[in-house]
């Protein structure tokens, strides 16, 4: 009866810390080189990716880059900002380009380096990283959201956030 406890209890804890992942693997929100970093509410954010909201408030046109589900990133992105499957992602802006409704899709970019390299091209890409693959020498600059930095309580897309 002891072990059925013990597993039981054992279970519950895996259960509880796959439910809140280490804040290294919170998402973090990263503009082009020589944009500012931004703050944006999560609902904004969100609009962005879903197409809703194509054109930074200087009117120029959002690039966004994308991570692919295979990758911690993506996984993240799809459940909590996008909060669908990545063949949903792709069929919604499948239908944003045939109506119009924006220029290009996301591209899609797997390594974190590549990411780095998409958002060097220019002051109007937007991606995202997990925390733990933010340059160390903080060179990067996170979009705060909801008010928030990366790693502060209430963060929306940190392990404090879900």
């Amino acid at each position: 009866m002891r072990r059925i406890a013990f597993a039981g209890i054992l279970l519950a804890g895996i259960r509880v810390y796959a439910a809140a992942p280490p804040a290294k693997e919170a998402l973090v929100f990263l503009a082009g080189k020589g944009r500012p970093p931004a703050a944006v509410s999560s609902g904004e954010l969100r609009r962005i990716w879903l197409g809703q909201t194509t054109r930074w408030p200087d009117g120029r046109r959002i690039m966004l880059a994308v991570r692919p589900a295979s990758t911690p990133a993506g996984r993240l992105f799809y459940g909590r900002v996008a909060a669908m499957s990545e063949i949903d992602f792709s069929r919604l802006w499948l239908g944003i380009l045939f109506r119009g409704d924006a220029a290009s899709a996301p591209r899609v970019i797997g390594p974190a380096d590549d990411v780095r390299r998409f958002l060097a091209g220019g002051p109007d890409g937007l991606s995202f990283l997990l925390f733990g693959e933010i340059d160390a020498r903080g060179s990067e600059k996170p979009i705060r959201i909801d008010g928030k930095d990366p790693g502060e309580p209430g963060y929306p897309y940190g392990s404090e956030g879900r």
